[in-house]
């Protein structure tokens, strides 16, 4: 039979689909550096020299012309100058330094809110630095601030972006430039020289650049505007920042709750609180503050992002994805948008356009970890394997103790069966998370593939430590014991797997197999069954109930069984051949033949089926083509001894009996043990009158199992053609011994008698006969004539009448040879 499905067919694997907790992830208001900055466009030395002279000091003097405050500046345009507001808050003057040479300082535009300062500088002879862009500025990025000393002079600080938050219209960063944490207007400049920002004075001592687009938008203004100056919210935005960094999420939603209060329309402060909602892990509520929040600015793309980031931990895919669109038409450059996108395609079952949004994020941001883990999950779904391969090693490059993608790396490894590279892979993740029970169980799962059952139990053991309810572990512990030939420690195991989760199909489904395993077909069943119920679509299971039902001969439900498997998989050859082989053992040939057929036209390979053809074909005494079936197995498998002993049979059938006797030949050259072929050729010797060969072939038969009646018939009736009436005796003999109800043996037995002249033993033998057939016309026959050998010829006559009644022709020729000879 072919039984679908063995202890390793249904190992449960087991992918790590985060890298991140959720609360890193939904509350990522600035998202901290991880990896190295991208390729350098210009050493510090060459940024310096290409902007220096851009860069101007600010001096803010009181009514009485003291210095009072000092900040840098920076030239955005032909005598105009961009720093912070200090200026414009004291009651004085302000002044602009550039090298040496100090002139008034007028103010021309002010944005009090974000800090922002422009003013107007007669006289001042300094090029104007050339306007970058923050969107294009991303984690990981290298920055370079340029800040004026007390004395007047230049010094340049490189550091790297480690955050960004968005923020009217730019993105307001965070960097790593000590010197910067208590300056203020400090220009700050990329890597290709152009201007990103203005330094923040911070409390936090955490450096803060406000975004470049702010002094753009300044400058475009064309009122002059001379008021003083609004509250800047920098501070406000900066301690939450910083609360942020620390996770802080109580301090945090305390902090922002106030600012809500003193600000209501402030969007900054409803995301704030937000945040602090999304970090502790109150996503519902995360949801609803971030939608306050856009409903005040519904251009800030982080709050879109980070929406859509809590939508997916909620499970709201769709709106995940609108949210991130949101997001992306705002800023298409947003690299973790891109990744709450791909997300939620990724959930969705959207698998092209997940990985195509994880590409889009490391376009934007190449040294993304995450982003490369993501697409490595993507890959491995798609089962892109040595894509799923590279992607993660790239976010190992960014992230190396990134427990789940050494992982996931290694399940790659594994189903490419590069066995070693997937073991140190699940060794690695397990050195950084020695906890992490699905990189146990899959290290599991490549010892058992590799045979090491022992050390994948030992493996699925650990897992089932970390956690007991973990159902793959269990369910594949089962499968290595019962590989092990442990079944009913494997069947323990599928029970207390089954105890936690009575409604895993796949689990009752294995359980069905180990109990095929230990012979217990009716067990087996009753798991089977309880996987369909379940799973109605499990061919397996179908296919593996039908054999059970098979083997304890209960044809009709194997029918049925197989015929479910067939509905939902009828391509199933194997399912074909099984129904067959119930079909043949209810004696339906004619439907075992089409079955048989059926699977052929699917697999014209399967040799046991165009054996299993020919028998059928047999039974509807269609021997040709039973003949063709045989020969089409034999072309397949030339050393099948089964198929040339019926190959004979059919031969014999056909009354073709050298093909015959060359067949059984064949057979018994294969297999020298093979008791039915024996017979065929010694019956098929006899039919030729090749009595000696018939005699060794039966004799042969006889050793084999020396309760072969037909053998002992045969044989007998071989020495009956040699006229050895003593062995034929003694053959036939033994033959009514082990089958005392074939009359033909105690009717030829008789012809032994008579041939031996032992006619009382002959009259025995026929009645013997009679008794058993009393319409056996030829054992009539033989009674009249032993009775008219031992002269009884009363007994004679009335054999003789019973024998006319029955067949007149025989009673005839008896009649002229005892009766009235001629």
């Amino acid at each position: 039979m072919n039984r679908a499905g063995n202890p390793q067919a249904m190992i449960l694997h087991s992918p790590c689909v985060q890298s991140k907790s959720a609360a890193l992830l939904l509350a990522s208001w600035l998202y901290l550096a991880s990896g190295t900055a991208q390729a350098q466009d210009k050493t510090a030395s060459n940024v310096f020299n290409a902007v220096s002279d851009t860069v101007v000091l600010v001096i803010a003097n009181n009514d009485k012309g003291k210095a009072i405050s000092r900040s840098s500046g920076v030239v955005i345009a032909p005598q105009v100058v961009a720093s912070n507001c200090d200026g414009v808050r004291e009651t004085g003057e302000t002044q602009v330094s550039h090298h040496g040479q100090s002139l008034p300082a007028k103010i021309q535009r002010i944005d009090g809110e974000h800090d922002v300062c422009i003013y107007a500088v007669a006289g001042l002879n300094a090029p104007a630095a050339t306007l970058g862009s923050t969107p294009s500025v991303h984690v990981g990025h290298r920055a370079f601030g340029i800040d004026t000393r007390k004395g007047g002079e230049l010094d340049i600080t490189e550091g790297l972006v480690t955050g960004r938050r968005s923020l009217a219209g730019g993105y307001y960063l965070q960097v790593s430039m000590p010197q910067l944490k208590g300056s203020t207007g400090s220009a700050v400049f990329d890597a290709k020289g152009l201007l990103i920002g203005l330094s923040v004075r911070s409390r936090e001592k955490i450096g803060f650049v406000l975004p470049v687009e702010w002094i753009a938008a300044l400058e475009l203004r064309r009122n002059d505007v001379v008021q003083p100056p609004a509250p800047s919210v920098l501070d406000d935005l900066n301690h939450v920042i910083a609360l942020h960094n620390k996770g802080d999420w109580l301090g945090l939603w305390q902090y922002a709750t106030r600012w809500v209060r003193r600000a209501e329309t402030s969007e900054l402060a409803w995301h704030a609180v937000a945040v602090a909602y999304a970090g502790s892990n109150q996503k519902p509520l995360a949801v609803e503050v971030f939608q306050q929040a856009l409903r005040i600015d519904p251009e800030d793309t982080d709050a879109w992002q980070q929406l859509g980031a809590a939508q997916l931990a909620l499970g709201q895919f769709q709106n995940a994805g609108i949210s991130a669109r949101r997001a992306l038409r705002i800023d298409p450059e947003h690299a973790d948008a891109w990744l709450v996108l791909g997300k939620a395609y990724q959930n969705l079952g959207h698998a092209e356009k997940a990985s195509h949004a994880f590409q889009q994020a490391l376009r934007v941001a190449p040294g993304n970890g995450e982003a490369w883990f993501r697409l490595g999950n993507a890959h491995l779904s798609a089962n892109a394997l040595q894509s799923a391969v590279d992607a993660y090693q790239k976010a190992l490059q960014a992230e190396p103790e990134n427990a789940d993608a050494w992982s996931n790396l290694g399940l790659a490894h594994d189903r490419l069966k590069q066995d070693q590279d997937a073991i140190n892979a699940f060794q690695k993740a397990l050195k950084i998370d020695p906890g992490h029970s699905n990189t146990l169980v899959n290290l599991g799962n490549t010892y058992a593939r590799l045979g090491r059952s022992e050390d994948a139990a030992t493996n699925y053991r650990k897992a089932l430590e970390i956690n007991p309810k973990h159902p793959s572990a269990r369910v594949n512990l089962g499968n290595v014991l019962g590989a092990q030939g442990e079944s009913q420690k494997a069947v323990d195991a599928y029970r207390q797997t089954l105890a936690i989760n009575p409604g895993d199909a796949i689990v009752w489904f294995n359980l069905g197999i180990t109990h095929d395993q230990m012979g217990q077909y009716q067990q087996a069943i009753d798991a089977y069954r309880h996987a369909v119920q379940i799973d109605g679509n499990l061919t397996s299971a179908w296919h593996n109930l039908g054999i059970d039902h098979a083997s304890l001969q209960q044809y009709a439900d194997a029918i049925t069984a197989y015929q479910r498997a067939l509905n939902i998989d009828p391509e199933r050859a194997g399912t074909w051949y099984n129904l067959g082989n119930a079909q043949l053992g209810m004696d339906l040939p004619r439907e075992a033949a089409t079955a048989y057929q059926r699977a052929l036209q699917i697999d014209p390979g399967i040799v046991e089926a165009w054996g299993n053809l020919g028998l059928a074909q047999q039974r509807l005494e269609q021997h040709q083509k039973a003949v063709e079936a045989f020969n089409k197995a034999l072309q397949i498998d030339p050393d099948l001894a089964q198929a040339w002993g019926n190959l004979g049979l059919s031969y014999q059938s056909l009354n073709q009996l050298q093909n015959a006797i060359m067949a059984f030949t064949k057979a018994v050259q294969l297999e020298p043990a093979l008791l039915g072929a024996w017979q065929g050729l010694g019956e098929s010797q006899l039919s030729a009158k090749d009595y000696p060969e018939a005699i060794t072939a039966l004799l042969k038969a006889t050793q084999i199992d020396p309760q072969a009646a037909l053998a002992w018939f045969n044989l007998g009736n071989a020495y009956l053609g040699s006229k050895d009436y003593p062995r034929a005796v003694d053959a036939l003999a033994k033959a009514a011994a082990t089958n005392p109800q074939h009359a033909d043996t105690w009717n030829n037995l008789g012809v032994a008698y008579v041939g031996l002249k032992q006619q009382k033993n002959a009259i025995d033998a026929y009645q013997h006969a009679l008794r058993i057939n009393p319409a056996f016309a030829k054992a009539w026959a033989g009674l009249t004539l032993a009775q008219a050998g031992a002269g009884l010829r009363g007994e004679m006559m009335e054999s003789w009448r019973k024998l006319n009644a029955i067949d007149p022709a025989i009673a005839d020729a008896v009649k002229r040879a005892v009766i009235d000879p001629q």
